[in-house]
């Protein structure tokens, strides 16, 4: 990431979405941020977000993000839901920009034609941990204030399920810790 790059994030209040953002913001990034709720604008705002697009679930939010980017699209798309908003996500992506899979919450494939990708001059990535040197830059950003972590709730164990569901209806800011 490059200072003044767009970066697109998905689930953006989510407990990845709110450090992608700081990290972001923290590299100098312009932060577009998409929720399903206006209820969550203040929180992202907080965090640092540019600009918030409302989507509903099933919405095309591409036209609202290019718009914000005097239709570039963005750079990096940093996707923690996956499948359910990769068509607008990977619309929403500018020429040679980089499309980053975090996380994938539905059992849905994804369909593409390949020359997509191939006109776009795009690069995908599945990002699933972090090197010894990106930990050491996480702690850094962390002891100067410009990462924090968000604990919407802690629960029982036993009321697992209940933390789920409240995850999947998408009204949690942050994460919920579930304590043994």
């Amino acid at each position: 990431m490059k200072l003044g790059e767009n970066v697109l994030v998905t689930g953006a209040s989510g407990g990845v979405g709110l450090p992608a953002i700081e990290s972001a913001k923290a590299a100098g990034a312009n932060v577009i941020a998409i929720t399903r709720s206006e209820a969550k604008r203040a929180a992202l705002v907080e965090a640092g977000v540019n600009h918030v697009v409302v989507a509903e679930s099933g919405h095309d939010f591409s036209s609202d993000v290019r718009a914000l980017t005097e239709d570039e699209g963005v750079d990096i798309v940093v996707d923690t839901v996956g499948s359910r908003v990769f068509q607008p996500s990977f619309r929403s992506l500018a020429t040679g920009g980089r499309y980053l899979v975090i996380g994938q919450l539905a059992r849905e494939d994804v369909s593409i034609n390949l020359a997509r990708i191939i006109f776009k001059a795009s690069a995908i990535f599945g990002v699933t941990s972090a090197r010894r040197d990106q930990l050491e830059d996480t702690v850094r950003l962390v002891s100067a204030g410009k990462l924090h972590s968000r604990v919407a709730a802690v629960l029982p164990l036993a009321e697992a399920a209940h933390a789920h569901a409240l995850v999947e209806a998408g009204d949690v800011v942050g994460r919920i810790v579930l304590q043994p």
